[in-house]
Order: structure tokens, then sequence, then C-alpha cells
């Protein structure tokens, strides 16, 4: 019985050190494997990527929200106007513009005038 044992023990070594034989077919599946699990590691990383600029993408936005844009040109402030009337402020070519066609307010509509403007300092 011992024996077997030795024997086995020396025929497992054997084998280990012995290289294996493999078939074409054999060698072109695990290089498929390979080449799969290679484009896998390379999606999950464009992943990441995608996810983290997703995030940025969200955190510049809110940013932009807390910015101070014009209501009406949805730009930002090049000079802004507040109206003594209503409190709305907008940009001094807007409030120009719809002063110009109607002496209202774009926002809320109440009567304003050119004199009823004040420039403020955002």
């Amino acid at each position: 019985m011992p024996m077997k044992g030795g024997l086995k023990l020396v025929y497992t070594k054997r084998m280990r050190n012995t290289p294996k034989k493999r078939s074409k077919k054999n060698g072109k599946e695990e290089a498929g494997y390979a080449q799969l699990l290679e484009k896998q590691a390379t999606e999950n990383s464009s992943n990441l990527v995608v996810e983290a600029l997703k995030e940025k993408i969200k955190e510049l936005q809110g940013a932009l929200q807390n910015v101070n844009k014009c209501t009406v040109c949805m730009g930002m402030y090049d000079k802004p106007l507040v109206s003594i009337n209503c409190w709305h402020v907008h940009c001094q070519e807007c409030w120009m513009a719809a002063l110009g066609m109607k002496k209202l307010c774009p926002q809320c509509t109440t009567i304003t005038t050119p004199s009823n403007l004040r420039r403020i300092f955002l």
C-alpha cells in the first residue's frame, strides 16, 4: 500500500512538471477567453470613467443653478437692473426690449417704466 501512495505522489509530481499538449482548438478557445476578459476589463474601466463624468456633470449643473441668470434670456447678467415696483431682476437689454414693447415687467406683468429701474451689483 505505501508504494501506491508513493507512486501516485511521484506520478503527480511528474505530471506537474511535464508541459501539457494543447490542441489548436483549445489554444484558440483560451485566446478568445483572454480577449473576452481583456474586453470586459476595458468596458468596466470605461464604465467607471463614464459614471465619474456623469457625477461631475451633475455637480457642475448644480453649481450653475446657483449662479444668477436672467429669466428672460437665460444668460448671465451683463448689467442687471431691478424694478422698484416688483423687485424682479433682469439684464438691461432684456428690460429695455420688454419696456420698448409694453411698459410691463416681463416676468410678472406689473406696470414698470424705465425710470423705475435701478442698477444693482451682484
